[in-house]
């Protein structure tokens, strides 16, 4: 992380844990030292015998509360990461609110994944100069695009967590009519969560079950990635829980997939609207959108080919990682 700085991130999401949060964060601090889901106390003794110079805290509730205590007893100064959902999730009491804003406030940096992140968090009161927006990065050495060698149907896919602000039910309800122009589409959701049986549910009243895979989490997503032709993710604000920016969008795009993504939260810094995908509003315009990319070949590779530029130009690992080092370097002066 750079010679002389000694930095501890303590997080609730990291390797082998999935999700979009542990990759990021795995990805921005590689094999520096830190705590994942420590007890309370035991973290504190840590911190307290290893002394770093910066603190960082993976998530706004609770390891932004343990860091901002630990900040206090020790005075050491402290960086928290915050995505989205985090930050305009109204299914919070009035008392864990508060205490979310104070740990905001006192932190030294926020660090956000994109402007949304940056404008929510200037609304709850973050001085706006110590706001830092670090893009979520995609490796791109392992994230690549690979030839389909099975010349099978078109297939669609979405990589997210089965939760209610992804949007899959709104992909279930566009695939009737993309099927009556498509008959072989194929539909795989590739995730876990608690939504599953409501959205089998869905498939079978929509009588598209036949055409839509649930095939569960993975551990490794490329394969299903560089399989695919189309990635869609249609995220919504869901009581105040939106998508901070959406890293399945980059890793399809460094796969040279286009993508297709609801208008919501950061999804616009993720999915460049007309170049790298398309955004849509509802199932309607969703369904003609898959059926034109999926029947316009030229158009679908001209905005793979851009994503996969855009992920290697803009979104690399290290670049994120040295905007990160000069952070810990800021809070050490």
């Amino acid at each position: 992380m750079g010679a002389g700085v000694r930095l501890l991130l303590v997080t609730d999401d990291f390797p082998p844990a999935l999700g979009g949060i542990a990759s990021y964060l795995r990805d921005l601090y590689g094999d520096s030292p830190r705590l994942v889901r420590p007890p309370f106390l035991a973290a504190l003794r840590a911190i307290r015998r290893t002394r770093p110079d910066v603190l960082f805290a993976g998530t706004l509730l609770s390891s932004g509360v343990l860091v901002f205590l630990a900040s206090r007893l020790f005075r050491i100064p402290y960086a928290l990461h915050v995505y989205g959902t985090d930050l305009t999730t109204r299914r919070r009491s009035p008392l864990v609110q508060r205490v979310a804003r104070m740990v905001l406030r006192r932190a030294a940096r926020v660090i956000v994944i994109s402007d949304f992140g940056a404008c929510a968090a200037a609304e709850l009161g973050v001085d706006p100069s110590r706001i830092v927006k670090i893009v979520p990065p995609v490796d791109t050495e392992r994230f690549t695009p690979a030839a389909r060698g099975s010349g099978g149907p078109p297939l669609l896919l979405t990589v997210a967590r089965l939760v209610p602000r992804k949007g899959h039910d709104t992909v279930l309800r566009a695939l009737p009519l993309v099927l009556a122009r498509i008959p072989d589409l194929q539909y795989a959701i590739v995730g876990e969560g608690p939504e599953r049986a409501r959205l089998e549910a869905l498939a079978r009243e929509l009588g598209v079950e036949r055409a839509v895979q649930f095939a569960g989490a993975a551990v490794d997503v490329v394969p299903w990635y560089q399989s695919c032709d189309l990635f869609v993710m249609m995220s919504r604000d869901e009581e105040g829980e939106v998508e901070g920016f959406g890293i399945s969008f980059t890793e399809a795009a460094a796969c040279a997939k286009p993508a297709i993504g609801g208008r919501s939260g950061g999804t616009a810094e993720a999915v460049l609207d007309g170049v790298t995908g398309l955004l849509v509003e509802d199932e309607h315009s969703l369904a003609d959108a898959i059926v034109n990319l999926l029947t316009d070949r030229e158009t679908a590779a001209r905005m793979g080919r851009e994503g996969r530029e855009r992920a290697v130009r803009e979104l690399s690992v290290a670049a994120a990682a040295e905007q990160l080092r000069r952070v810990a370097e800021e809070l050490t002066r």
